[in-house]
């Protein structure tokens, strides 16, 4: 099973629901995967919880706009 590092903060915003996307800088993940939700090295501990990656498509870092956010945030 694959991990995604997180600060706290984020996990914290993941589990309430707040944070519903991220991106990273290699294709690592496929839809469908579930992996172990972590902390980073700033709160290195696990949380116990898991993440299904429900969606996965390339885009520029800069090219990321709150309506698609909000877009993948209606969909779930």
């Amino acid at each position: 099973m694959t991990v995604m590092m997180f600060k706290k903060d984020l996990i914290d915003k993941i589990l309430t629901g707040t944070k519903t996307m991220t991106s990273r800088d290699k294709p690592l993940y496929k839809v469908g995967a579930v992996t172990n939700l972590m902390a980073n090295k700033d709160y290195s501990k696990a949380t116990g919880k898991y993440i299904k990656i429900t969606a996965v498509y390339e885009k520029a870092l800069g090219k990321f706009t709150d309506e698609d956010s909000r877009a993948r945030t209606q969909k779930q």
